[in-house]
Formats: structure tokens, C-alpha cells, sequence
């Protein structure tokens, strides 16, 4: 927030891809000229890829800047400083260091089949063990999260798809700026035991062996397996 003499202003320009932003007075401006005075309260935000640093010409008869870095809630978008408050000078020079994040996808799937597995939740972890967002896989098992800055995370399997098996291992992993870090993980399918006795319909104490049978998944819509009941026992188990 801009504090001070009342009617005092900033005026200077900015990179024609930078957007100013009036928290206070509900009005941005991308590029050229701007203008703010005493009471606003702003932030700068400039496309997630934009990298390097920007500085401003002296503003005359101002106030000195104090820089505090914050996020927008936009994930396409760096939201860089805040105005601060600090006793007047003669000179104020804005300048912003654009930091360039990166990205994490995962692709989740089956580990027989390599179908794609939805609804699997993973927890993303900083090096300083900071929870810094959540990946959700879609239909197709993939999740993104974005705006990550570089440096060492941990992914780990917070809730997974009720036909699957919940990965217990944490994941370790590293985002370049500027890059998309992929990820292939898997979960193994939960499995039950089958067993079934084949009869005569008309007298149930007759059991039949050599009786063939087509296992069909709904959930896969193919047959998954064949299997016979047993010459001796008349069953087989699946």
C-alpha cells in the first residue's frame, strides 16, 4: 500500500506483457504508462514463463518500494510484489525479478493392463516439507500442478481409486524452471478369490468337471481369463 502525504503519486512505465493491478481501487492497466497514489494497494503480474529482470527509470518525489513477494491465485499468472510503506526519498526504482516455474504431470495406471486410473490424489511436498498443492488425476489417469518453483518435491499417494491398491512409497522428484517434470506411477489392481461348484441342474449332488468358463470384467468390458472345474474335486478357484 502506497502511504503517505495525501494526493501523492507514482507514476513510471512497464513491459507491455506486465499488468498492474489496483487491489484497492479495482482497476488494472497491461503495459505503458501507470499511476498510482497515496491509499492504493497494487501487485504486478506477468505471464508464468516470462524470466529476467525489469526495472523502472528514477520516479521523482516519491517513496521507497518495499517488495513482498505473493502468489495470484491465477495459475497462468506471477503475482510479484506489493507496495510496502517506508518514510519518503527523494527517488523510488521498481524493479522485478521474474522467476520462470515449472510443472509436475503423472500418469497413473494399472500395473497389468496400463489402463489409465482416475481419482487418485497425490499430496506435493517442498523441500521444506510445505504442502505446495494437490494433483487429482482425470479419466485417462493424468494430473497436472503448475507454478512450482525448481527445486527437490515429494509426491505421495494421499487417497487412491477404491478398485486399487494405495501406494505406500513416497515418490521424490525435481522441477526445472521452465519445464514440465512427467511422472509415470501405478497401482496394482485388488484382487479377490473365486470359487465356484458345478452341478447338475436337476440333482445338485451330481457335480460336473471338464466345464469350461469365460471370466468377464465388467469394469474392463473383455474377458480376462478361462479356466476349467476340476476332473476330481469338480471346482476350480480364481
Amino acid at each position: 500500500m502506497i502511504t503517505g502525504t495525501s494526493g501523492i503519486t507514482l507514476k513510471f512505465d512497464i513491459p507491455n506483457d506486465v499488468t498492474i493491478v489496483c487491489d484497492s481501487g479495482n482497476w488494472s492497466k497491461t503495459g505503458g504508462t501507470v499511476e498510482v497514489s497515496n491509499g492504493d494497494l497494487i501487485h504486478f503480474e506477468a505471464p508464468i514463463t516470462k524470466t529476467g529482470t525489469w526495472s523502472s527509470s528514477q520516479i521523482p518525489n516519491s517513496y521507497i518500494l518495499n517488495a513482498i513477494l505473493a502468489q495470484t491465485s491465477d495459475s497462468g499468472l506471477q503475482r510479484l510484489v506489493r507496495l510496502g510503506k517506508k518514510d519518503p526519498t527523494t527517488y523510488t526504482s521498481i524493479s522485478i525479478n521474474f522467476i520462470s516455474t515449472g510443472a509436475f504431470e503423472i500418469h497413473k495406471t494399472d500395473s497389468e493392463t496400463g489402463n489409465g486410473i482416475k481419482d487418485t490424489v497425490y499430496t506435493v511436498k517442498n523441500s521444506s516439507g510445505e504442502l505446495v498443492g494437490k494433483i487429482k488425476t482425470d479419466e485417462n489417469g493424468y494430473g497436472t500442478l503448475e507454478g512450482l518453483y525448481a527445486g527437490n518435491y515429494t509426491l505421495n499417494e494421499e487417497n487412491s481409486n477404491e478398485n486399487y491398491i494405495k501406494a505406500t512409497s513416497d515418490v521424490n522428484s525435481e522441477i526445472t524452471a521452465g519445464e514440465t517434470t512427467k511422472l509415470e506411477l501405478t497401482n496394482e489392481h485388488k484382487k479377490g478369490n473365486l470359487k465356484i461348484y458345478k452341478v447338475d441342474k436337476d440333482n445338485n449332488r451330481v457335480v460336473l468337471g471338464n466345464v469350461q468358463f469365460d471370466l468377464y470384467s465388467e469394469e474392463l468390458q473383455k474377458v480376462i481369463g478361462t479356466y476349467t472345474t476340476d476332473v476330481n474335486c469338480n471346482k476350480f478357484y480364481l
